[in-house]
């Protein structure tokens, strides 16, 4: 009864402030504009101010109808780790945005329900199991795709410092597409042969992996957010390259690499590719996430920031490897990345990317 009272009071209380920043939205994105000088995200706030707290506002609204509704039935318990993980969601959508009572709240909620024991049988969630799939032994073909596909990835580091010496701006927009589509298309074609049976497992068991996805999701966001935080700061508060990168682009573009394009091309090279020549979990875990931290930090100008900068990234690539290991379910990975992913655009733009990410 204590925690129904609670958690409904607590959403309550967010689900107020989330319509009082619908409503004082124009003061509040002139606010974030002021905020933002000197972060380069002005344009953004600009453009899509109004949006942003309009569609981020909503987004809480909903979170916490459903956890009220979760607190009425008396299912807290047993849908712990979902509560957690939305507090986080609604923790981030509100930073910057919303009264500053929410934030407040969501960590306190986090807190409480982290601290909450579980004492009886149907404080459980329902353990739902995915299919346990075997190794299958690579053929011929599918190791020389993989072998394509990891040296086209890889060749992004020749291809920048061709770039870096041509200043036309339509050779360099040529090159950028055809790399973009060939990675996508080799992608596609070194993984056809199961990718339609990894889809067909996902649907028919949908709610094993998401439980499985989930209960794994909130131990690894916490060390990757501290990472960040923490390499950051001994990096004297520069974030790397690659997020730089991101964010002088416009922000639809990154939504469309970083959520459609980037889930399926890198678990395909970081993840699909390197399981095939690593058997040895561990081994492979390590490996997946040295590259793929070595990728996104490849344009730092010294070795000092590679491998403070690279750290973040390697934890996401080992979080990564870690669940195709588990699950060798090629659709699971993929929708891992595009949730990390959403995450880290919605962090983008509510400014809080130059100092978190």
């Amino acid at each position: 009864m204590k925690k129904k009272i609670y958690f409904g009071l607590t959403t309550i209380i967010i689900i107020i402030g989330a319509i009082i920043s619908i409503i004082n939205c124009n003061q509040l994105v002139q606010q974030l504009i002021a905020d933002a000088q000197g972060t380069g995200m002005e344009d953004i706030y600009i453009k899509n101010g109004h949006a942003i707290i309009w569609i981020s506002s909503i987004i809480v609204v909903i979170i916490n109808l459903y956890v009220f509704n979760t607190a009425m039935n008396n299912k807290i318990m047993p849908k712990k780790g979902i509560l957690i993980f939305l507090f986080i969601i609604c923790l981030l959508l509100s930073l910057g945005i919303l009264i500053e009572v929410i934030p407040i709240i969501s960590i306190a909620n986090v807190v409480v329900l982290a601290f909450l024991k579980r004492k009886n049988a149907e404080d459980y969630p329902e353990k739902r199991e995915i299919p346990r799939l075997e190794y299958k032994k690579p053929t011929k073909k599918e190791l020389i795709w993989s072998i394509l596909l990891v040296c086209t990835y890889f060749s992004e580091i020749i291809i920048e410092r061709f770039l870096e010496k041509n200043v036309n701006f339509n050779i360099v927009i040529a090159i950028t597409i055809i790399y973009y589509i060939s990675l996508l298309v080799i992608s596609i074609f070194a993984f056809k042969s199961t990718i339609k049976e990894h889809i067909k497992l996902f649907k028919e068991n949908n709610k094993g992996y998401l439980q499985f996805i989930f209960s794994k999701f909130v131990f690894f966001f916490i060390i990757y957010m501290a990472t960040n935080v923490l390499c950051t700061l001994i990096n004297g508060g520069e974030i790397s390259i690659n997020q730089q990168t991101i964010e002088s682009i416009p922000l639809w573009i990154s939504a469309i690499l970083a959520i459609l394009w980037a889930p399926i091309v890198e678990e395909a090279v970081f993840r699909g590719s390197l399981r095939r020549f690593f058997k040895n979990d561990t081994i492979f875990i390590i490996i997946s996430a040295i590259l793929f931290g070595f990728m996104h930090v490849i344009l730092e100008p010294t070795i000092k920031g590679m491998i403070i900068m690279g750290i973040p990234y390697a934890v996401m690539g080992g979080y990564f490897a870690y669940i195709y290991a588990k699950s060798k379910n090629m659709v699971t990975n993929i929708f891992s990345h595009m949730l990390v992913n959403i995450i880290g655009i919605i962090l983008m733009s509510i400014s809080i990317a130059t100092v978190l990410l």
